[in-house]
C-alpha cells in the first residue's frame, strides 16, 4: 500500500489500544492469542482493533493451521514514519508530545489544554456534542452568516458547519469522530477550521470528574498535528481553543 494520504493511518492510530498493538508488533510477529493476552478486554474487542489495522494495510495476516499470525507491514510503517522526522521508534514517538522541527521552519507539534468547569461529566459531554451548535461561534471560513453547526453523535459521525450565503447553503467539515465514549472521551480527526491556515490534526477531549472540587469536571484537550505546522499555527490554534472554552463554552455551561 503506497499512498500520500495518511488520514486512514492516523484515524487507525487514534485509539490507544491500536497504538499498543502496533508497539507489540514492532517487537515481533504475534499470534492473535498472544496479542489478546496483553489486554484486559475481550478477544472480540481486540479483534475489532486488529481488523481496523488490517484494513489500513499496517497489519498483515498469515494463517498457519488454527493460528493467525499478525505482522507489521514494515514498508508502510516506514512510509508513515517519514512524515515524522527524528522519529525515535514506537507509537509514543509517532504520537509523541515533543515538537520535531523541519529544515524549512515547520514542525510537527502537539498542544494540550485543560479547564475545570462547573458541570457534571454528562452535562459537559452533552454540551460538547448534542448542544455544540448552541455555543460554538462558527469558523473563519464563514464569510457570511453561519446557518447551522452540527455534530453527528456516533462513531464516524461528522462535525460540520453550514453557511448561509443568501442563496444555496454551503459549508465546511471540521472533523470526523473516531472514538465516542460518553461521557468520558471524544476523539475527532480533521482540519478544525479555527484559523486561516488550516492544519489537519487529531483532537482528543477527555472528561474527568474532579474529586477535590465538588461539582467540577476537568476538560482535557490534546491536539496532535498530522502534517508539518509552524509554531505560529500551533499558537493560533491554542489561542482559538482558549477563546472557545473560556468565552463560549464556559458561559454556556454556567447558564
Amino acid at each position: 500500500m503506497v499512498t500520500d494520504d495518511y488520514t486512514p493511518l492516523w484515524k487507525a492510530l487514534s485509539d490507544p489500544k491500536r497504538q499498543q498493538i502496533i508497539s507489540l508488533l514492532q517487537d515481533r510477529p504475534r499470534t492473535t492469542g498472544d496479542l489478546c493476552s496483553h489486554f484486559d478486554v475481550s478477544r472480540f474487542a481486540v479483534m475489532k482493533h486488529l481488523n481496523v489495522l488490517v484494513e489500513t494495510g499496517l497489519v498483515k495476516v498469515k494463517r498457519e493451521g488454527r493460528q493467525r499470525w499478525n505482522f507489521l507491514d514494515e514498508a508502510l510503517w516506514q512510509q508513515a514514519q517519514a512524515i515524522q522526522p527524528e522519529y525515535n521508534g514506537g507509537v509514543a514517538g509517532f504520537l509523541g508530545n515533543d515538537t520535531a522541527v523541519y529544515s524549512n521552519g515547520t514542525s510537527s507539534s502537539r498542544l494540550s489544554l485543560s479547564y475545570d468547569l462547573v458541570a457534571s461529566p454528562t452535562e459537559l459531554f452533552t454540551a460538547l456534542t448534542h448542544d455544540i451548535g448552541r455555543w460554538w461561534p462558527g469558523s473563519r471560513a464563514a464569510q457570511t452568516e453561519t446557518a447551522k453547526i452540527v455534530m453527528e453523535t456516533t462513531l464516524n459521525g461528522r462535525f460540520y458547519e453550514l453557511f448561509a450565503d443568501g442563496s444555496d447553503a454551503h459549508g465546511t467539515l471540521h472533523g470526523t469522530i473516531t472514538h465516542y465514549d460518553p461521557p468520558h472521551e471524544l476523539q475527532l480527526v480533521g482540519p478544525f477550521n479555527l484559523i486561516d491556515s488550516l492544519a489537519y490534526s487529531l483532537v482528543r477531549l477527555r472528561l474527568t470528574a474532579d474529586l477535590d472540587q465538588s461539582g467540577y469536571t476537568r476538560l482535557q484537550l490534546d491536539q496532535q498535528f498530522i502534517h508539518p505546522v509552524t509554531s505560529q499555527q500551533t499558537a493560533d490554534y491554542r489561542t482559538c481553543w482558549q477563546d472557545l472554552f473560556s468565552n463560549h463554552l464556559q458561559p454556556y455551561v454556567n447558564e
